[in-house]
């Protein structure tokens, strides 16, 4: 059975543990730790991060032949504050995400919050955006939401 494994901030991986993935990767294989048996592997990879990969390993913080292993198929996505016409669909995606998860019925994003929302940087990207959103549902009473941004923010 093949899998696919996610890779998350695969730029921050420390470099004693690259050639692990590595090794792992080639010879799709690996054994528990503290266990005696090798374990087969069929994974299809997926690697995220939000560094530039060419450059940690022009910097030697990043090995060149896990770098070359991941980069078969590259898609650059640019930070959400150089795409603020997506976050409308967004905040409504993760509003009915949270509507479900906290048992709410809110049904609008005013205007004025969408306005709020793409005045925004973003430094956090989506997941930011997702957390506001998530704690706007939270705190909201009523069908609208009511955006509530952390007090570090504001």
């Amino acid at each position: 059975m093949k899998a696919t494994l996610f890779l998350d901030e695969v730029g921050d991986l420390p470099l004693e543990l690259q050639p692990k993935l590595l090794r792992a990767l080639e010879e799709k294989s690996f054994e528990r730790l503290g266990g005696n048996r090798t374990i087969a592997i069929d994974v299809r990879l997926i690697a995220a991060t939000n560094q530039n990969l060419a450059e940690e390993v022009r910097s030697r913080r990043f090995r060149n032949d896990l770098y070359y292993r991941l980069s078969v198929f590259t898609v650059l996505i640019p930070a959400l504050r150089e795409r603020r016409e997506d976050i409308p669909a967004l905040a409504d995606h993760f509003m009915r995400i949270f509507n479900r998860q906290e048992g709410k019925q809110i049904r609008t994003i005013p205007a004025n919050a969408i306005r709020r929302l793409a005045s925004w940087d973003w430094p956090g990207n989506v997941r930011e955006l997702e957390n506001v959103i998530h704690r706007s549902v939270v705190l909201t009473e009523g069908p609208e939401l009511q955006l509530s941004f952390p007090a570090t923010i504001e």
